[in-house]
Formats: structure tokens, C-alpha cells, sequence
């Protein structure tokens, strides 16, 4: 039993659990009602205490009338103006919190203010999409995952690796990095979990399938595990279908972003349901015979987000029963290629990400794998980094990539691929990959003007 569940924060879990599974059966008056309140409620304070929509209150209405008043007249938010207005999207009047940095869809890092009691009420959301499925809070649970913090350099990088594995010992939690792909790793991560006997397993979607494919083929049981939750990535049915086959449970798919909190997830019977209580949902039509998924945060009025324009898309419109929440098709985006090392492992395109994050100076990245191996990797920064910056990232890389070269350049701007804007890092080496060989045609990056180059 760990004695995380004796803080105030965790003492009424229970209790507010209850509230949120009585909110899931709503009529869609009772949905459209609250969801209308809190946005008003969000809009009356970002209207006076939040320099990027205090600038836009002239032109809008005091207070919304309808939710369609408030989709036809409310302007979109975009990914770029977030990045680029992070500190004026900041109340005035921000409660205590913290700041969150993402690396998003298309790996452009995006500076976001959550409040504390905002956060919780977000990490709450996804104790609720667990307990629907049997998890408890306090159940043993592994995460496939990663350990941005572990890149950080000097001494903050030192006290997270250290702080990190206490933290959760404490939470109950183990993690398995989801870095290092390769079938020996997966195997030593499969023997730790079956060892730990958790009853969830957490991770990003296709490192779990890679995990659950090695299951398979050495007919390893995970006996104590009851649901298999896929986040970060896109899950198709197939995927899911094999890691339920695999592991002997049930997958599901959460989504969600640092900046909105959760979103949606699966609910047991077999739907995406929005979290209608926290995100205010609405699917946009796009040229593209699809919907652009467009959120409007319930709360953290520390830091509004309206009407923010997701860049990931849907199929299909959302669809809305007469009672219970939003329903989602399923979700597109964020889908990139693995790297490949020198010896055939597969790494993680987070691994990648999470190396620079500590480099707030570097605003987006992308990389490409040749046929031969090599890694160019691009940065897009406001200023030329440190030649001993430079000199670091590469090593750091070289070493990934088990000794293949490493290129990486730093750009004023990095011009868009025909490989689509969710996937910043892209391969066209010859792979071994779900037991066939396929090769994955896609651009290189392409940059405007180019600054400097460190080979190796």
C-alpha cells in the first residue's frame, strides 16, 4: 500500500471519482449546459486578465448566448500563435502552477501554463478512463515510456534521474524505457514487468505493439495484466487487436495533449468518448474530405485556450447521443517513423524529442534517415547554437545510433515535407518491420537558409 494515498491530494480521490462517472450519464442539455457555463466562466476572466484576448474582447460578445454562438464568433487558436503568445495567453491572475513544455505533433516545442488544481482536475480525467476499466489509482501500473528529464544537462538533469525513480516507487509505478526498441531490450522489459506484476501497462501505441510482438513470439504471459492503455500515437483497430491478443487484455486508446489535458479516451464499450466535462470538442470540416479536431479547456483559466486548433483530424463529425458524452472517430496524427540503429534496433522517435527539449532556444526539429543509415537532423532556432551545444547533441546521437553518422544543422526556418505536417522525423531506410521489408519513401527536411553544420 503506499502512503501517497494519505495526502490531501489523493484522500478524496474516491469521492470526486464518483462525481466525474455521474457526469458520463448526462442528458445533452445537462453536457451543453455546462459546458456553455465554464466556457463563459473561462472567457469573463481571459477577457480581463489575459493580454491576448483582453486585445480581442472589443470585438466579441460579453458572454456567449449558445455554444454556436460562441463556435461562429470565437476565432480560432492556433499551434503557432500559442508558441509564439505563450507569456500574453497568461492571466494576470494565474493561479499557482507551473509551466509544461511540448514537443507536439510536429516536434515544435510549445511553452503551456497549467494551474495546480486545473492539472488535477485533468489528472483526475484519466483516473477516471482506469477506474472504468477496473484500474484503481494505487494499482500497480508500467509505463513504456520516456525520461525527458534524464537529458537535461548538469545538475537539474542529475536530481531528475535520481528523483525520478523514487517518485515512482511511490506512485506504484514502474518504467521501461521506450527508447531503445531492439528485441533484447523489449525481452528485459518484458521479464521486469511480468516480474512487477502490474495491472495496467502504459505507453506510447507502437512501442507497445513492438513490446506485444515480442510477447508473441516468445510466448511470454503478462497473467496480472487487465488493460493495455495507447497514447502519444495513432492505434489503429489491427494494432490494438494484436497487443489484446498478445498480452491477454484489453486496449485502449487515451488522447490527449499537454496543452488541453485529456481529451478522449476508450470507454468499455468500445467508443471514444470525449471528457465533455473537461475539453469543450468540436469537429471541423477541412479540405481534405475530413474534420479538424478543435478544443476549447473547461478550466485552467490561468492559461485559456479557445477554440484551439489541434492540427491532428478525425474522419468523421463527432457525434452526440442524448445522453452520456461525445463520441470521436478515430483519431489521425502524430504518426512518425522509428530510427534505426547501426545493429537493427528500433528507437523511438521520442528519444529523439525528449534529447532537446532541455534546449528551450531550439523551437521545432526534424530528422530524416537516409538508405545508408546516416541521420540528418535539423534545428530550427532563433539564434546559432553553441558550438559545444552542437558538439553534445551529436554525441548524444552518435551513441543512439550505434556509431552511425550524424549530421545536424540549425536553420532560421525548416520548410514543410510532402510526408505531411504531423510527421517530423521520416526514414527511407531499408527496414525489417512487422515481419516483412518494406521501405518508407518520404522527403528529406529542406530548410530556407542554413547556418551551421556539424558532421560527424
Amino acid at each position: 500500500m503506499t502512503i501517497l494515498r494519505w495526502l490531501p491530494r489523493f484522500r478524496h480521490v474516491e469521492r470526486r471519482l464518483r462525481e466525474l462517472e455521474a457526469r458520463e450519464s448526462w442528458s445533452r442539455t445537462q453536457v451543453r449546459d455546462y459546458q456553455l457555463e465554464r466556457i463563459n466562466a473561462v472567457w469573463d476572466h481571459a477577457s480581463r486578465f489575459v493580454p491576448f484576448y483582453r486585445s480581442l474582447s472589443t470585438s466579441l460578445p460579453a458572454r456567449f448566448d449558445s455554444l454556436e454562438e460562441y463556435s461562429a464568433t470565437m476565432p480560432f487558436l492556433t499551434k503557432g500563435t500559442v508558441r509564439a503568445e505563450s507569456y500574453s495567453l497568461l492571466s494576470e491572475r494565474a493561479r499557482p502552477g507551473r509551466w509544461y513544455r511540448s514537443g507536439g505533433s510536429t516536434g515544435e516545442p510549445t511553452a503551456i501554463y497549467w494551474d495546480d488544481e486545473s492539472h488535477r482536475a485533468f489528472l483526475r480525467g484519466k483516473y477516471r478512463c482506469e477506474q472504468a476499466h477496473g484500474i484503481n489509482v494505487f494499482d500497480k501500473k508500467t509505463f513504456l515510456w520516456g525520461h525527458a528529464g534524464s537529458f537535461t544537462p548538469g545538475l537539474k538533469g542529475t536530481c531528475q534521474r535520481l528523483v525520478r525513480p523514487v517518485g515512482d516507487s511511490l506512485r506504484n509505478r514502474q518504467r521501461i524505457s521506450a527508447y531503445d526498441l531492439s528485441a533484447d531490450r523489449l525481452c528485459e522489459g518484458l521479464n521486469r514487468i511480468k516480474s512487477f506484476g502490474p495491472r495496467s501497462l502504459y505507453g506510447y501505441s507502437s512501442a507497445v505493439e513492438l513490446l506485444a510482438r515480442v510477447a508473441a513470439q516468445h510466448n511470454v504471459e503478462l497473467p496480472t495484466l487487465n488493460v493495455a492503455i495507447l497514447t502519444a500515437e495513432p492505434s489503429d483497430i489491427p494494432m490494438r487487436d494484436q497487443i489484446s491478443e498478445s498480452f491477454q487484455c484489453r486496449s485502449l486508446v487515451e488522447y490527449g495533449a499537454v496543452e488541453c489535458g485529456l481529451i478522449a479516451y476508450t470507454v468499455p464499450d468500445g467508443t471514444m468518448r470525449c471528457r465533455d466535462d473537461l475539453v469543450f470538442v468540436e469537429t471541423v470540416p477541412n479540405c481534405q474530405s475530413g474534420f479538424d479536431i478543435v478544443i476549447t479547456v473547461l478550466n485552467n483559466s490561468s492559461f485559456p485556450l479557445l477554440r484551439y486548433r489541434m492540427e491532428d483530424t478525425t474522419a468523421r463529425a463527432k457525434r452526440c447521443p442524448e445522453h452520456g458524452f461525445t463520441i470521436l472517430d478515430e483519431i489521425r496524427g502524430r504518426s512518425n517513423d522509428v530510427l534505426i540503429g547501426r545493429d537493427g534496433r528500433k528507437l523511438h522517435p521520442m528519444a529523439l524529442k525528449h534529447l532537446v527539449e532541455p534546449y528551450p532556444e531550439v523551437r521545432r526539429l526534424t530528422a530524416h534517415q537516409d538508405c545508408a543509415g546516416g541521420l540528418r537532423v535539423q534545428f530550427e532556432t532563433a539564434e546559432v547554437l553553441e558550438s559545444s551545444v552542437i558538439e553534445l547533441m551529436r554525441s548524444r546521437l552518435t551513441e543512439m545510433m550505434q556509431g552511425y553518422p550524424v549530421d545536424i544543422e540549425t536553420t532560421g526556418h525548416i520548410r514543410g515535407n510532402r510526408a505531411g505536417k504531423h510527421r517530423w522525423i521520416t526514414s527511407d531506410f531499408l527496414v525489417r518491420e512487422l515481419g516483412r521489408e518494406t521501405i518508407v519513401q518520404s522527403d528529406p527536411p529542406r530548410s530556407t537558409d542554413r547556418r551551421e553544420v556539424s558532421s560527424g
